[in-house]
């Protein structure tokens, strides 16, 4: 009789795991790929600034963004002299989707060229969403969504 209670409460915990561990996981995804946008966001502001030139952020799918190091200073993309560096969230974050309000570019004073903030959403597979916000200034924080 004790051992079919043993077995029995086993059978519960098992059940509550196998529930609980893959929500668990997607959290620690969106919380992982939130936390990697928002450092190659900071990094790219002080990087204008030290630098002196312009750096692009822009998201190219719902799983990649594109970070541009614009060392010319002409406000473009020119791929065979610039260093242009592709993140794709699949990689290390499975099922979190990345969309975005515009395109940041941080000046060598390490604010935006833009007067409005732009904000990047990342949400995972359950709709669970974080977002990454860059107001005008340069400042850029998360947010926790839900």
């Amino acid at each position: 009789m004790e051992l079919l209670i043993v077995v029995a409460m086993i059978a519960i915990i098992v059940g509550i795991a196998t529930i609980a561990i893959p929500s668990t996981f997607e959290g620690y995804r969106l919380r992982g790929a939130t936390q990697e946008l928002f450092m190659d966001l900071q990094r790219a502001r002080v990087s204008a600034f030290t630098e002196n030139n312009r750096y692009f952020i822009s998201v190219t799918d719902e799983t990649h963004y594109t970070i541009v190091d614009d060392d010319n200073n002409n406000n473009a993309v020119d791929l065979l002299s610039e260093h242009v560096t592709y993140r794709d969230l699949t990689a290390s974050y499975q099922g979190v989707r990345l969309m975005s309000t515009g395109t940041v570019t941080f000046l060598p004073t390490g604010g935006l060229s833009s007067t409005t903030a732009v904000t990047f959403t990342l949400t995972n597979a359950s709709g669970h969403s974080q977002s990454v916000t860059v107001s005008p200034t340069g400042r850029v924080r998360i947010t926790h969504e839900g």
